[in-house]
């Protein structure tokens, strides 16, 4: 069984408080492209009524999630092409939690969407940039819970899959500008993805799950991130520090719990104080 389809495309993001809580009470899968949801860097917009793929319910939730890379923006652009691995990361940290449950079935769908999604565009570009393919990994660990496989295969299955994102990473472009305005703009693509689940999950049961892994790839890349921007701006690495903070508050496990422990306000809040630390780091 070998998962490699063509899906749609994204270059990279930033979503005002007031585009997601719009999003969230229209009940849209997709961000509009309106000049509100321009991002500073030039980068992402969702086209108007695309979400994602349709394997985990409908996935309304996947909006922010994911879209498609588009291979010419990614071959120049690190923040586009570290996101898109980023973003794929985050679907195997919630997949490991969803197993960490007990839910192969949520797991094996977590371990799929990343092929379709986002990596049958992806490969060409990390190959071109001399890279190695992972698609053989990304394979093995989407089928083996439809194999029959234990739960110690598909965490080896993974731990290969991470790994190779790891060097995937390392074939990404090197940036125009600093590298703390490329780690800004990446981490501002996972926080607003995973404030965008947090305002779909009570009409997307599968939202919470998507963005717990996204704030999961998010906090994984702030040690280093987070040394980098301060280094360049002290104001804006705590901009990104507080939303961060808030989004591990907000995703306190992989299951979501009865009441929503942070208030959607600050969440947008946090993330309009992010996309413009941003956009001042981008500036230059």
């Amino acid at each position: 069984m070998i998962i490699k389809t063509r899906t749609r495309r994204w270059t990279t993001a930033s979503l005002s408080g007031a585009s997601l809580a719009a999003l969230a009470l229209a009940g849209c899968g997709a961000p509009q492209e309106t000049a509100a949801s321009q991002s500073q860097t030039g980068a992402m917009t969702a086209p108007a009524g695309e979400a994602g793929e349709g394997g985990f319910g409908g996935e309304a939730g996947e909006a922010g999630g994911e879209f498609g890379i588009d291979p010419d923006a990614a071959m120049t652009d690190p923040v586009i092409y570290i996101s898109a691995v980023e973003v794929m990361r985050a679907h195997y940290i919630a997949g490991l939690a969803a197993l960490d449950l007990g839910d192969r079935a949520a797991a094996a769908e977590m371990f799929s969407h990343p092929i379709s999604e986002i990596y049958v565009d992806l490969e060409p570009v990390v190959e071109a940039r001399g890279g190695a393919s992972i698609m053989e990994a990304l394979n093995q660990a989407a089928v083996l819970h439809f194999q029959g496989a234990d739960e110690t295969q598909l965490r080896s299955a993974v731990d290969a899959v991470l790994a190779g994102l790891d060097d995937t990473l390392a074939a990404a472009p090197e940036p125009s500008g600093s590298a703390a305005a490329v780690e800004a703009g990446v981490l501002v693509d996972l926080i607003e993805r995973a404030v965008l689940q947090y305002a779909l999950v009570s009409e997307n049961e599968h939202a919470w799950l998507d963005g717990y892994g996204l704030s999961g790839a998010a906090n994984g890349r702030a040690p280093t991130a987070l040394s980098l921007i301060a280094e360049a701006d002290t104001e804006a690495s705590l901009a990104f520090l507080r939303a961060l903070a808030l989004l591990e508050r907000a995703y306190p496990g992989a299951e979501p719990p009865e009441t929503l422990g942070v208030e959607r306000s600050e969440l947008d809040a946090a993330l309009t104080a992010a996309v413009a630390a941003n956009a001042r780091l981008q500036a230059g």
